[in-house]
C-alpha cells in the first residue's frame, strides 16, 4: 500500500509483521533577486529509509506523516511514523542558495544523519548555480538533486541539469533555468522526492521540490475456515454439534446453508 498524503494505516486481520519504506520530500529551487548576474542553487533530493520488519498488532491504527516538497527557497519536509514504538524518518532535503557575485550553492540532499531506519540512502545534492560576470544580467540555475532509491543515493544535478531517477523510486530532479525560471521536480507516479531547479538571470522563480511517500508491504495470510464433517442426528435428535474450526486471523458466525 502506497500513500503520497500523510494519513493512517489500519493493520489487516491476521497480519502480525510489516515493512515500511519512507521517501523525504525534495526542497524547492532557490530564486533571484532582481539584480543583475543572479543565479540560484538547485534542492536537494529526499532521503529514503526502511524499516525491514515492525511487529503490528491486527485492526490497529497508526498514523504517518508524508513530507510534502519545498516551494521555491524552501526546504523539503520529513516522511515519518512511529509504530508500535518503532520510528522511521526519511528526511528532506535542503534548498539552494542564490547569488549576485558567486556561483550560488546548491541544497543538500536529505542526509543519512537526519533519517532513522534499518537502511538509509542521502537524497541527492542540487547543483549550484552558474554566475556570469558578462550577458546581460544572465546567469544559469543549478539542477535539482533526485530522490534516494531503494538500491542508493540520489543522483546529483550538474550545471543545470537535474539528477536523473534513481532506481527504485528515487523521482527526478527539475532543472535549473538559462535566464529563465528553474523547472519543478519531475512528478511521476512512483517516484518521489526530487528537487526543483533553480532559478538563472535576475527576479526568476524556482522550481518545485516534489513529495515524499510512504509505502507499507505485508502478507496477508489465508483465512481458513472448516466447518467439520457431515453430522447424522441421532433418532429422534433436532440438533448437533458441529466440529469446526476456530479461524485464527478473523471473527464470524457459523449458518447453515443447506440441510434440515
Amino acid at each position: 500500500q502506497t500513500y503520497t498524503t500523510s494519513g493512517t494505516w489500519v493493520c489487516p486481520q491476521g497480519v502480525t509483521s510489516v515493512k515500511v519504506e519512507a521517501w523525504g520530500g525534495g526542497a524547492g529551487g532557490a530564486s533571484t533577486p532582481n539584480s543583475n548576474n543572479a543565479n540560484g542553487g538547485g534542492g536537494g533530493g529526499g532521503a529514503y529509509s526502511v524499516r525491514n520488519s515492525i511487529t503490528v498488532v491486527p485492526g490497529t491504527t497508526y498514523n504517518f506523516t508524508i513530507g510534502t516538497g519545498g516551494g521555491q527557497d524552501a526546504n523539503g519536509n520529513n516522511t515519518t511514523a512511529t509504530i508500535n514504538g518503532v520510528t522511521i524518518t526519511a528526511a528532506g532535503g535542503s534548498t539552494g542558495a542564490s547569488s549576485t557575485t558567486v556561483n550560488a550553492a546548491g541544497g543538500a540532499g536529505g542526509t543519512v544523519a537526519a533519517s532513522v531506519g534499518d537502511t538509509r540512502y542521502a537524497g541527492g545534492n542540487g547543483a549550484n548555480g552558474v554566475f556570469k560576470a558578462t550577458g546581460n544580467n544572465s546567469g544559469d540555475g543549478g539542477g535539482g538533486g533526485s530522490g534516494a532509491g531503494t538500491l542508493g543515493a540520489g543522483n546529483n544535478g550538474a550545471l543545470r541539469v537535474a539528477g536523473a531517477l534513481r532506481a527504485s523510486f528515487g523521482g527526478a530532479g527539475g532543472d535549473g533555468g538559462r535566464d529563465a525560471n528553474g523547472s519543478n521536480a519531475s512528478i511521476v507516479a512512483g517516484n518521489y522526492g526530487g528537487g526543483g531547479g533553480g532559478a538563472g538571470h535576475k527576479n526568476k522563480s524556482a522550481g518545485l521540490g516534489a513529495a515524499g511517500a510512504m509505502i507499507f508491504t505485508f502478507t496477508c495470510p489465508a483465512l481458513v475456515s472448516n466447518a467439520g464433517p457431515n453430522q447424522t442426528l441421532a433418532a429422534c435428535s433436532t440438533t448437533t454439534t458441529l466440529a469446526a474450526n476456530t479461524p485464527t486471523n478473523a471473527t464470524g458466525t457459523w449458518t447453515k446453508v443447506s440441510g434440515s
